[in-house]
């Protein structure tokens, strides 16, 4: 027994160690309960985290020659194209259940492991559009199904339909490999108790190895008695393939359960039909005497409703504001967008 703990202790940390090329082969993961496992799209298979099976079954193609490592963690030999069920352990180096098996390709061992993915509750986005491209060129607004459960497996919501919006969010963040994420769902849904919405974020948080100060800054700012996101942290699977622990948390924008404020871009809305008219934002000009702006934009001909004095969402944006379409700039250099009403108009601004 110490022998094989030895055994599998020595090879799970060769497999984190060693950089393994994608299969040349197809290789599936069943359990004993139907469930197909999710993969990286080479040699590691992730176990939904609600999931408990009494053993899994690995499918292989013609042309392979397979073995596996079995529960007392000798080596057995697979028939290729056939399947066999295998008795889950323990590993002692990753503290879960784990399976291992090596295959032969061409020649070449490539190590094969399945982790449960975490304790966490799980994302499951199904995307119409091919997945690399969507990634690639950071698409917005692409339909998905998604289904968000509990760790127990429970759901929390699910849509079947393709009518939830997937978009590749963020500023510097969106260039990074780990990409984060804005879903918006067809109909409000209070998600892990965070109250009912339609938008929500999924920060990737790549540049932080940690994946906890966003988390640590928001609880912070909670006990301080700051107006602060609700958070939860999640496992994203996007079409078959885990792609890790993200950070599932309000959007901040005005709305119930979230800025619970005037809301002047919806009366600003309905005063103005259309703003086709109104795509020439005005950079120049006198917008206010004696004033500390340096630099503005806004919307020129927009209604404005009858009170304007409230309703504001303002964001501090130095890098990217020239993007936007209506923002202010101060002497002191710091640049301000207006993300809420989107089309401001000179009196707004």
């Amino acid at each position: 027994m110490k022998k094989a703990i030895k055994f599998i202790l020595i090879l799970s940390v060769f497999i984190l160690a060693f950089a393994i090329s994608a299969l040349a082969y197809d290789i599936a993961v069943v359990d004993n309960n139907g469930n197909e496992y999710y993969h990286d799209g080479s040699y590691l298979f992730y176990l939904p985290s609600h999931i408990t099976p009494d053993s899994v079954t690995f499918l292989v193609s013609d042309g392979a020659e397979v073995t596996y490592i079995n529960a007392s963690g000798g080596e057995s030999s697979l028939v290729s194209g056939q399947s066999i069920d295998i008795t889950p352990y323990i590993s002692p180096f990753f503290s879960d259940t784990v399976y291992l098996m090596s295959v032969n390709v061409d020649g070449n061992t490539k190590y094969l492991i399945i982790r449960r993915a975490t304790s966490l509750p799980s994302v499951y986005l199904t995307l119409t559009e091919n997945v690399d491209s969507f990634l690639k060129y950071n698409m917005t607004d692409k339909k998905v199904s998604a289904t968000f459960c509990n760790n127990d497996g429970t759901e929390e919501f699910r849509d079947d339909s393709d009518l939830c919006q997937l978009k590749v969010r963020g500023n510097a963040t969106k260039e990074y490999l780990k990409k984060p994420f804005q879903i918006k769902l067809p109909t409000r849904a209070d998600l892990y108790g965070m109250g009912s919405a339609k938008t929500w974020i999924l920060l990737a948080n790549y540049d932080d190895q940690s994946l906890l100060r966003n988390s640590v800054m928001y609880k912070i700012g909670e006990l301080l008695g700051i107006k602060t996101c609700d958070f939860r942290s999640v496992d994203v699977f996007i079409n078959g393939q885990y792609y890790g622990i993200y950070l599932l948390c309000e959007k901040v924008q005005i709305a119930k359960n979230r800025l619970e404020i005037a809301d002047l871009e919806e009366e600003t809305d309905d005063l103005n039909e259309t703003y086709q008219s109104y795509s020439q934002n005005v950079t120049s000009g006198s917008l206010i005497d004696n004033t500390n702006l340096s630099q503005y934009s806004y919307v020129p001909g927009v209604i404005n409703p009858s009170d304007i004095t409230g309703g504001y969402l303002v964001e501090l944006d130095n890098n990217y504001y020239s993007s936007e379409l209506c923002y202010f700039t101060t002497d002191y250099g710091n640049h301000y967008v207006i993300k809420s009403p989107e089309y401001a108009s000179r009196e707004q601004v």
